[in-house]
């Protein structure tokens, strides 16, 4: 490898979770994704986070989170904002052989620790991303092959799990729900946010919910904007050149891919009780 790549890692303080509801977990996700924008592989668990970065000033870009992290978490719930454990030094990965067996075993983490049954079930993972139902920035090129590799693991299935594929005619609630797993937002954030709302109505229009007033009532917008939208949307055929709406045409009314909606008062207190699942979160 010509760039030296590290995997990074530093847990809660024992008996702690670093969030107890959606609202901590993706601030801290959005903070990680900040410091790394080109991670290789990077999972958030309920007491501690995986990086694998390139190695060049890796661990002060986590410091940097952990202790932004830890003064925004003290703030929000009004007592003291400690909650991290010594940081360990990074791990380096001298090879190619080394990198992707490490980036398999950080996107694993989740079913490893039975939080979830598949790879593509927890959302504060960029397994997402690498395999187009995300971030395109990580999209890696061969999507089917690596969600194959990553999934026949037998933590999850020896023979790997599917891959979501495009289906139209989505209800509108689904569509939301796609649109907040694929732009990682809680339902009120894509409806309070101009890029959610956004995507969220393209999906709906090209699944062919085109009665205005219904749309313009469910996302709280004007008619006139739904209707210029309408009259904007590219044809079918050009997916392929707008990926964020063809992942939220692809995982709408996918389970493993529910809202993250669960209530605080519902989220475990016990990092090795924190099981979520989509049915559980679509329920609540």
């Amino acid at each position: 490898m010509s760039t030296s790549y590290v995997h990074l890692t530093v847990r809660a303080l024992p008996g702690t979770l670093l969030f107890h509801d959606w609202t901590e977990a993706l601030e801290l996700w959005r903070r990680l994704r900040a410091a790394f924008p080109d991670t290789k592989a990077m999972c958030l668990m309920p007491n501690h986070p995986h990086v694998v970065a390139e190695a060049d000033g890796a661990r002060r870009r986590l410091s940097g989170v952990m202790s932004g992290y830890a003064r925004w978490r003290g703030a929000k719930r009004g007592h003291d904002a400690h909650c991290w454990a010594v940081q360990p030094p990074a791990q380096p990965l001298p090879d190619l052989q080394h990198l992707r067996r490490t980036i398999r075993y950080v996107l694993l983490n989740p079913c490893r620790a039975r939080l979830v049954d598949d790879p593509l079930a927890w959302p504060l993972s960029t397994h997402r991303d690498h395999v187009g139902l995300g971030d395109p920035a990580l999209a890696v090129r061969d999507p089917a092959g690596f969600h194959a590799w990553v999934s026949g693991d037998p933590s999850v299935s020896v023979t790997g799990t599917r891959l979501p594929e495009l289906e139209l005619g989505a209800p509108l609630r689904a569509l939301e729900d796609a649109v907040g797993a694929v732009l990682r937002l809680t339902p009120a954030e894509v409806r309070g946010s101009a890029r959610g709302r956004a995507l969220a109505l393209r999906a709906a229009v090209v699944s062919e919910h085109t009665e205005a007033t219904a749309l313009a009532t469910w996302l709280g917008i004007s008619e006139s904007l739904v209707y210029r939208r309408i009259k904007s949307l590219p044809p079918r055929r050009s997916l392929s050149r707008e990926p964020l709406l063809a992942a939220v045409l692809r995982v709408a009314g996918d389970p493993r891919f529910g809202p993250l909606v669960l209530p605080p008062r519902a989220m475990p207190t016990r990092p090795e009780a924190w099981r979520l699942r989509p049915a559980e979160n679509a329920g609540a």
